[in-house]
């Protein structure tokens, strides 16, 4: 399934703002110098700036930071109405980091951030998610069903990501659900995706991510055998992208599911999953 995503900078950047706020009424303690002050800084200067050609540096910096700000916004507009041990810590996790993803040789703060916005997603569309061990816990048709979830930080890391999310898996009562993002593994490795125009932006992220199932089929052969308890692996990708056309920043996103219990219930919950996706308003 491919998604397009736009919204415009002065309203993600209201949204941001009532959404930082919200974590530090939660005693998040946000520092100026952390990645998510940083992201509201560069937002703030695109959006009053009254020139009408703004440095080409800075929006591609913008173009990047909002993927983690339309993904702050989902989470905390989203989270539930009693917040656990489990969210609260995941939070908490949430402003660690470097500013850009490539310079993070590990990335425990995006990791968290990922499994929120699984579990936002997931409260979103009706199906109640907690947080915890495993990474989340989802009632679907009065059943539970388990998913790890995993943001490796380069495609170095794919394969130890993978690895520790089957060896979790294990320890399940029933098989579970892998779920990756793969937006730092997909997307050029030294500059924005550029597109044509808005059409070509859901298959070119589609396509990347196509490409890179093909490149670690060795891996994701090696790591998912018939033997490991893993009923299906969703791989997620929401790819910065500049539309040439013109000149926008937007989102791509592509999320893929690849049964490995075909006909299970697992199988079908995580079908499932898939449609919730469509429904962010970004």
């Amino acid at each position: 399934m491919r998604v397009d995503e736009y919204n415009s900078f002065a309203n993600q950047l209201q949204r941001y703002a009532s959404a930082l706020s919200r974590l530090e009424s939660l005693h998040i303690r946000l520092a100026d110098g952390c990645r998510l002050r940083a992201y509201q800084k560069r937002l703030a200067q695109v959006t009053v700036d009254p020139r009408s050609a703004i440095d080409s540096q800075l929006v591609i910096a913008v173009t990047y930071d909002l993927r983690e700000i339309d993904e702050v916004n989902e989470i905390v507009e989203n989270l539930p109405a009693t917040l656990d041990s489990e969210t609260l810590t995941l939070l908490q996790k949430v402003a660690s980091g470097s500013e850009h993803p490539d310079d993070e040789l590990d990335a425990p703060g995006r990791e968290a951030q990922y499994e929120l916005y699984l579990g936002t997603m997931l409260r979103r569309g009706g199906i109640p998610a907690r947080h915890g061990k495993p990474d989340l816990v989802a009632t679907w048709h009065n059943k539970e069903f388990f998913i790890e979830a995993k943001r490796p930080a380069s495609a170095k890391g794919f394969d130890n990501r993978l690895r520790s999310a089957v060896h979790q898996a294990r320890a399940l009562v029933r098989p579970g659900i892998i779920a990756v993002c793969v937006d730092q593994l997909v997307r050029p490795a030294d500059g924005l995706m550029v597109v044509k125009d808005f059409n070509a932006l859901a298959p070119s992220v589609d396509n990347l991510v196509r490409k890179f199932v093909v490149e670690q089929a060795h891996t994701l052969r090696k790591r998912l055998s018939t033997n490991e308890p893993v009923a299906a692996l969703l791989l997620t990708a929401r790819v910065p992208a500049r539309i040439a056309a013109t000149g926008h920043s937007s989102l791509g996103t592509s999320i893929q599911l690849h049964p490995l219990l075909a006909g299970s219930i697992e199988a079908k919950f995580a079908s499932s999953i898939i449609p919730l996706f469509a429904g962010s308003p970004s």
